[in-house]
């Protein structure tokens, strides 16, 4: 069928060949999702650009299949090159500190023990929050998403995917929006509000 309408008939017609052409560019679009991408295609998908240290607010939800609710809680986090501070104040304080590869964790009442076990994933998690995706290159490969400005990440090594089945990055410039998903299809989305700058 050529789309080419009577002087007449020129705005029905125009409206009937616009609602073929859409569907065509919806079907394109969400076949390029699930394309493999290199960590520097990844970037350029998001724009991303490398800050020497970033300072905000966050919320986080979690999700267990065994509760009808997510769990949610908020805070503020600083983000540098070797150093994530993850301060969680509502519903319960508590403080995250990574610094040079060593993790430490402080309850409520201050007390603070390493936290060892977790440092790999918690620095992984620190990376991918920065968008430094070169350095993530060796443990995930990278994939687009339906939505352009997203890249999910799956882990290329079994220590990594027993925590991790996947993690998905969206934003613009910044990581805005991260969700991780575990091997049981629990979920946690978090939500990254950069402070404007001064």
């Amino acid at each position: 069928m050529t789309c080419r309408p009577r002087r007449r008939q020129h705005i029905p017609a125009l409206l009937f060949c616009f609602s073929l052409i859409l569907p065509v560019q919806a079907i394109a679009e969400q076949s390029l999702a699930g394309r493999q991408l290199s960590a520097a295609e990844a970037g350029q998908r998001m724009a991303l650009i490398q800050k020497d240290r970033v300072s905000g607010k966050f919320t986080q939800h979690k999700h267990f299949k065994v509760l009808a609710k997510p769990f949610v809680s908020s805070g503020s986090f600083t983000l540098a090159e070797d150093e994530l501070l993850w301060q969680t104040q509502k519903p319960v304080s508590s403080r995250i500190t990574l610094q040079d590869g060593s993790l430490i964790l402080e309850d409520s009442t201050g007390v603070k023990q390493p936290g060892d076990q977790a440092a790999q994933f918690v620095q992984l998690l620190h990376r991918a929050m920065r968008g430094d995706l070169a350095a993530l290159d060796a443990h995930f490969q990278f994939s687009s998403e339906p939505r352009a400005d997203c890249v999910k990440m799956t882990p290329t090594e079994d220590g990594i995917r027993k925590v991790f089945r996947e993690i998905t990055l969206c934003g613009k410039g910044d990581v805005s929006e991260v969700k991780l998903v575990d091997g049981s299809d629990n979920f946690t989305e978090i939500e990254l509000i950069p402070n404007p700058p001064q």
